[in-house]
């Protein structure tokens, strides 16, 4: 929580594909698979941030997890 709560403040640059940005957008896809805490109702810039990245790198939506 308190590392989103860090990017929640000073989200990266949702225009630009980098280590930190692949990395936070796989956490956030992580705890949307696993469902270990409901984040999205805590950390609307998050949400936001996520969309915008998911525009810019289209590849990462393919990386999502299929329901089984």
């Amino acid at each position: 929580m308190r590392g989103l709560a860090a990017f929640e403040k000073e989200p990266p640059d949702p225009q630009r594909t980098d280590i930190i940005a692949i990395g936070l957008a796989c956490t956030l896809g992580y705890l949307d698979w696993r469902k270990p805490l409901d984040w999205r109702e805590h950390f609307p810039a998050l949400v936001s941030w996520l969309e915008d990245f998911t525009v810019h790198e289209p590849a990462f939506a393919l990386t999502r997890a299929l329901a089984a």
